[in-house]
């Protein structure tokens, strides 16, 4: 164990050891850190700003359905249906062996099937709105049901806009640029 760390230490006092390659992965990681970070704060500022601005725009029963929509639209964004990491872990596979031709195939692939399973779903959402008494099912009696309906079918097609859209997520990642990843969070927020 001791001597492993020296080997680690005498590789970082002579340089002329590390590969360019080494210090290209380097700078790429200290870019995406540093972008992380970043955007981290930006992210985190941004949330404690708007909850007080929040409240100020509508009343509290309002701020409370939000966030009850805001919540199942949170456990939702979990149902990929691994389109995505499968399309991380093969995509990865595919540009480290330079194959551009899978690469793409494998992009337009996943973004074909996320397409139509969440364009069908936003039809289907649609259809069953009509059929769910939304009021009762929020216990939101102030609310008039058209216009939650229309809140709700509203805010569930732009998440599933979102979810096809996240897909560049997933290409930034194969590419080793998580940091854009949080970039863009950060300024959607």
């Amino acid at each position: 164990m001791i001597d492993k760390i020296k080997n680690i230490i005498s590789l970082i006092k002579n340089k002329s050891n590390v590969s360019l390659q080494t210090d290209e992965r380097n700078l790429i990681l200290l870019k995406n850190t540093l972008f992380s970070v970043f955007s981290k704060g930006i992210t985190m500022t941004t949330g404690f700003i708007m909850i007080p601005l929040s409240l100020l725009l509508v009343n509290k029963s309002e701020f409370g359905l939000w966030l009850t929509i805001s919540s199942f639209l949170g456990w939702l964004s979990l149902l990929d249906f691994g389109v995505g990491n499968g399309l991380k872990n093969k995509l990865t596979e595919a540009l480290s062996r330079n194959d551009m031709v899978e690469s793409r195939v494998l992009v337009s692939t996943a973004y074909s099937v996320t397409s139509i399973i969440f364009t069908a779903s936003i039809l289907v959402f649609f259809v069953l709105s009509y059929f769910i008494n939304w009021v009762s099912l929020f216990n939101a009696p102030q609310f008039d049901e058209s216009l939650l309906r229309w809140i709700i079918v509203t805010t569930f097609s732009g998440f599933a806009l979102q979810m096809i859209v996240r897909l560049l997520f997933t290409l930034y990642y194969a590419t080793h640029n998580t940091g854009k990843v949080d970039l863009i969070n950060a300024a959607i927020q």
